[in-house]
Parts: C-alpha cells; sequence; structure tokens
C-alpha cells in the first residue's frame, strides 16, 4: 500500500508539472511583434527580406512583410545619409498604393537626424515639427492612394511622415481608411514638404485623409492622454479637403493645424474638414476633460473654411474650438 500511495503521489505530481508546462506555453503569445527596418529610398516591392542586410528593405516591402505575419508589427527607418540630402529622405512610390492589411506601427520619427536642420522630428513648445522622410506619389504610377488601410480589425499607427501628391483628382488621398479601428495618424506633414513650409507635390489629392465606410474609432492628431500631445500635430497643407469623414462614428481630430505651415504662424492653401451623411459622436477639438485641452485645439488658418457639416439635425459632429 504505501508504494502504491508513493505511485500515486509521484503521477499527481508529474501531471502538475505537465499542466504547468502546458499553461505557460499555451498563455505565451503565438510569436512576438517584428520590427521591420526601412533601409533604401526605393519603391522595390521585391526588397521585403527585411533582415539585418544592407538595402533588402523598401517602404512597400517592409508594409509587406507586416502583412504576412501576425500581430501588430513596428517598421522603423533607418535608411543612410547618401540617400537622404540635407538629412530628407525622399520616397516616391512607382508601383500603386501600398496596402496595409494587417494593423501596424509605421514610425518615421526613427530615421536619424543623418545632418538635417533639426534635432526634433514632432513638434515641441518650443520648436516646429520637421520630417526626416517624405513619400510621394509618382504621377503616372496609377496611385489613388498613398496608403490604404484594409485590415478589418486594430488600428494602425503612422507617424513621421510628410506625404503629397503628384496625381490628385477623385477619389484620390494620402491616407484611405475604409476599415480597421483605433487607427491613430500623429505628427505628418499633409500636402507640405519635410520642413511644413512648401509644398509636396504638384497637385492635391481629393482628400488628405478619407475615413469611411466600417472603420471608426480613428484619431487625427492628439489622443489627449497628457503624453507628448503637442508632439502628436499634424500639418495639413494642400488638399481638397483635409478630412473627409462619410457616414463615420466615434473619431476625433485634435491639436492639427489647417492652412497654417508648421510654424503655426505662415498661412498655406489647405481644405475644410468635412463630415457628412449621418456621421455621429465625432469630436472636432478639445474634449474637455480637463486633460491637455489647450493642446487639443485645431487650429483653422485658411479661407476655404474650417469645418463643413452635412448631418441630420441631430448629427453628433461637433466642432469644439
Amino acid at each position: 500500500m504505501p508504494t502504491a500511495i508513493r505511485r500515486s503521489r509521484i503521477l499527481l505530481s508529474t501531471l502538475a508539472a505537465l499542466l504547468l508546462v502546458a499553461g505557460i506555453a499555451t498563455s505565451q503569445p503565438a510569436r512576438a511583434d517584428v520590427t521591420f527596418v526601412v533601409d533604401n529610398v526605393t519603391d522595390d516591392p521585391a526588397r521585403s527580406a527585411c533582415t539585418l542586410a544592407p538595402d533588402d528593405c523598401s517602404l512597400r516591402g517592409a508594409v509587406a512583410a507586416a502583412n504576412a505575419a501576425t500581430g501588430v508589427d513596428t517598421i522603423d527607418f533607418l535608411i543612410p545619409a547618401l540617400q537622404c540630402p540635407g538629412g530628407v529622405c525622399s520616397i516616391e512610390l512607382t508601383e500603386g498604393s501600398i496596402e496595409v492589411a494587417e494593423a501596424v506601427v509605421i514610425d518615421a520619427t526613427t530615421q536619424p537626424q543623418n545632418g538635417g536642420p533639426q534635432s526634433n522630428v514632432c513638434a515641441t513648445e518650443s520648436a516646429p515639427p520637421h520630417m526626416r522622410v517624405e513619400v510621394i506619389s509618382n504621377p503616372n504610377a496609377g496611385i489613388n492612394h498613398l496608403f490604404k488601410m484594409t485590415h478589418a480589425t486594430g488600428g494602425t499607427t503612422i507617424r513621421g511622415l510628410a506625404m503629397g501628391d503628384d496625381k490628385g483628382g477623385f477619389p484620390s488621398s494620402t491616407i484611405d481608411m475604409p476599415a480597421g479601428s483605433g487607427h491613430h495618424v500623429a505628427c505628418n506633414h499633409f500636402g507640405l514638404d519635410a520642413a511644413g513650409q512648401s509644398p509636396l507635390g504638384s497637385t492635391h489629392p481629393f482628400s488628405a485623409i478619407i475615413v469611411e465606410d466600417s472603420a471608426s474609432g480613428v484619431v487625427i492628431g492628439t489622443n489627449g492622454d497628457g503624453v507628448d500631445d503637442i508632439g502628436e500635430r499634424n500639418v495639413f497643407g494642400s488638399a481638397g479637403y483635409a478630412i473627409y469623414i462619410n457616414d463615420n462614428n466615434d473619431n476625433v481630430i485634435a491639436g492639427n493645424y489647417f492652412g497654417f505651415s508648421s510654424d503655426g504662424v505662415t498661412h498655406v492653401n489647405a481644405g475644410p474638414v468635412l463630415v457628412r451623411q449621418g456621421s455621429s459622436n465625432n469630436i472636432i477639438g478639445t474634449n474637455e476633460d480637463g486633460i491637455s485641452d489647450e493642446f487639443e485645439r485645431n487650429y483653422f488658418g485658411n479661407s476655404l473654411g474650417p469645418v463643413s457639416l452635412t448631418l441630420p439635425a441631430s448629427g453628433g459632429a461637433v466642432p469644439t474650438d
């Protein structure tokens, strides 16, 4: 009998150990999120290996690699100085729109200064933003959008880019969001160059940002959480509409410059914000919750009219500044 008891204890201990190991194994994520590093200014889709080897990761290739992986991956930038005259790396898209099919963080603020004129990328209390990476469409490439979010769930973050258009016309945009939830677009220039002073591109898109279809919960500018809210400012220049929200709910537009250059003083051309067709619960400006309310204010300097609302009488988009 004692032997049987000892054997039972051994079996129970072994079973417990196996269950513990199994529990640990199942509690771990299937894979660690990956960081892909853009290391050249080409628009070569074949450069998608994104290893530590030089010159094997284009922006398009990095997005393709992130699309093929599960989880929310990150795309950083480490483009050599020789490809970035004056500290600005210019990427011309020649292969069509870049489709973002998995939630990802595209963070061009990681690009080194490389002798550029300004140490900060995003705005600070004492310095305007100055991007280090520009993305522009080739006029002959048949591109309607620079980036198009097609993933059904999750949110993509885009920060640290100056984006311009050489195609124009309907329904072109720099960022098109027909799907997904919780996208965050912060610390970018739209229709303006890296310095945020001059137009980027020979024409302007129908809208800099389009939010429509099943997308929701998009934050354009500061999220008002009290962490680097100044640095989340976007600067909007030339576009038919700066932001076009179509039959869409629960989005936030806060802390941006419309029709001002990055210095917040010089006027530039910019289109209005359009919220239309039954959109509801959209906030334009501060939510007045006492956290970063001042930094949530949008500033409108263009002459085209800051906000256009085509909503039912009970509509929910309310400009608060």
